[in-house]
């Protein structure tokens, strides 16, 4: 399987595909298959019909790439190494299964099926990755047990490690685990309480088993942000020691949680603490879910992308990097005469826009007056009522370029931020004072949310922090238009509410370019309602 998968994979230039891909899939599960088969054949009495499948299974489970190794396959190696060491513990445990490398081969085969089926690209549901992560965490405590079986009370701590998994324990007197280290090779650690001497008694057996399946990608079911894996127990006579709400938390920590790969190190400290937050959580069996009950987050270790975590209970954890807001916070020093003086730019460009805004308030007024002068009584405010109605038929009515820039034209003189001060319609009830004081509404929100965000670290997705600065200003601004449109709204008068018909051909792709355009150009408001949305006549207006 080995030599066949190097030669196709220098073939095909490092990835496996097409019918190459599928020799390397059905190879697999022919060898798999066979173990199977050879398990069935014997009783399984003896060490020697145990290693046999075993190392077949090892040699399926080594691939190169994750798509080479089926969830079918998966499954079959799962079971066939689940129960060869859960029912056959007296020859897992013996000298001659140790000897034999069997307890190694074992160890890398789990690790390699849990890490095909953590990164592979093939659908899998939760359900089945959650089977096959449970079997898997069973398999590896009575690998533990079998691990120690040779240890006396104290002796030092034993250890495998392969690529993807890395198994550690040691027997201790419970007396002995106060204020223990417990570090794995991986850089893995535990600090234990003075609590666990409460929980527990006696002789008992520690495993830490580290799985660490790849960048970004866990054990059970999660998303791409998470971390490698940490399983923490406490056994006594081959069972799991019950230990809950411990008085003290046990410190444990999860080496290079914090670290970026080289895609997304902007800034070429392969440390992410600043751009990601960090979550600590475990496996909760009974709600097949991670949980945080009982977990929380020290942060990450000073000088390391090491993330430290405080539990007080004992089960399977990991981290989940998320992503996190940075603002600006205003101190009382801050408030000093020199934040107001007009050397200060800020304070400069904000005087300048107030200035512009009263001159804008005197122009548009005046200009207001001039329209109320030339069209007084409701002739006017009727007539773009009407125009209003044929606006909203032509929505429905057959589709052609004239209506097209038409209602543009109409929705640039009524929904414009700038263009309709002093373009708007003769008898809108929208007058230009109340459009200039509108977009500098607009303006100081969006100068207050870019004073917040300015010179921060936005955690989001991985993008550049002046862009990540860019969205969040949007998305802090748009509850201000949607409110300014809800308190201006105006009801359609009774008597030109009409109902539309549709007359064969509806919306067309020139209303999808509208909304397009509207976004460009800042009119999102324009898509929360307003007096054209609705047959009854109910409807408002934004600036």
């Amino acid at each position: 399987v080995r030599s066949r998968t190097r030669a196709a994979i220098i073939t095909s230039g490092g990835t496996l595909n097409g019918a190459v891909l599928e020799d390397a899939q059905r190879t697999r599960a022919e060898l798999v298959e066979a173990a199977h088969s050879l398990i069935e054949s014997n009783d399984g009495s003896e060490t020697s019909a145990l290693l046999t499948p075993i190392e077949m299974v090892r040699e399926a489970m080594r691939y190169a790439d994750p798509a080479e190794i089926s969830p079918v396959v998966q499954n079959s190696a799962m079971d066939i190494l689940s129960s060869i060491i859960l029912s056959n513990s007296n020859a897992v445990t013996s000298e001659a299964f140790r000897d034999a490398n069997g307890l190694d081969s074992s160890i890398e085969s789990l690790g390699n099926i849990i890490a095909s089926s953590a990164t592979t690209t093939q659908e899998v549901d939760k359900a089945t990755r959650t089977s096959l992560s449970a079997r898997a965490e069973n398999t590896i405590s009575s690998l533990g047990d079998a691990l120690v079986a040779p240890q006396i009370e104290g002796e030092i701590a034993v250890e495998i490690a392969t690529q993807h998994l890395t198994l550690r324990g040691q027997r201790v007197l419970s007396d002995t685990i106060d204020g223990q280290s417990f570090v794995l090779s991986t850089g893995d650690s535990v600090n234990f309480s003075s609590a666990i001497t409460q929980a527990v008694s006696g002789e008992v057996t520690i495993l830490v088993s580290s799985i660490s399946v790849g960048k970004n990608y866990g054990f059970y079911p999660s998303n791409e942000n998470s971390t490698g894996t940490l399983s923490i127990q406490i056994r006594q006579n081959q069972q799991d020691a019950s230990v809950q709400a411990l008085s003290s938390p046990i410190t444990f920590t999860i080496a290079g949680a914090a670290s970026l790969s080289p895609d997304d190190d902007d800034d070429g400290s392969g440390n992410s603490s600043s751009r990601y937050s960090f979550t600590c959580r475990y496996w909760d069996t009974v709600v097949q879910r991670w949980s945080t009950d009982g977990v929380s987050s020290v942060g990450v270790v000073s000088g390391t992308d090491d993330v430290q975590c405080e539990t007080t209970h004992l089960t399977t954890f990991d981290i989940a990097k998320g992503y996190s807001v940075e603002i600006n916070t205003i101190e009382a020093s801050d408030i000093n005469s020199e934040a107001f003086s007009y050397r200060n730019p800020v304070t400069l460009f904000c005087l300048i826009c107030i200035f512009f805004w009263i001159i804008g308030l005197l122009v548009a007024y005046r200009y207001d007056a001039k329209l109320e002068e030339k069209n007084k009584g409701n002739f006017q405010s009727l007539g773009f009522w009407r125009k209003f109605n044929r606006m909203r038929r032509m929505r429905v009515a057959k589709r052609s370029f004239m209506h097209f820039f038409q209602m543009s034209k109409w929705g640039a003189r009524r929904r414009h931020p700038w263009f309709s001060i002093f373009m708007r319609h003769e008898g809108d009830f929208m007058t230009s004072t109340k459009r200039v004081t509108i977009l500098f509404v607009l303006l100081f929100a969006m100068m207050t949310t870019c004073a917040l965000l300015m010179d921060t670290e936005q955690s989001i997705g991985g993008l550049p922090d002046s862009v990540g600065a860019g969205i969040l200003s949007m998305l802090l601004s748009t509850p201000v238009p949607i409110f300014i449109n809800y308190i201006h709204r105006r009801r359609v008068p009774p008597k030109l509410s009409i109902p539309l018909i549709k007359e064969g051909t509806t919306y067309t792709c020139f209303s999808y370019l509208l909304v397009l355009c509207s976004l460009i150009s800042g009119e999102a408001d324009g898509l929360f309602g307003g007096d054209e949305g609705g047959d009854g006549g109910e409807g408002g207006e934004g600036g």
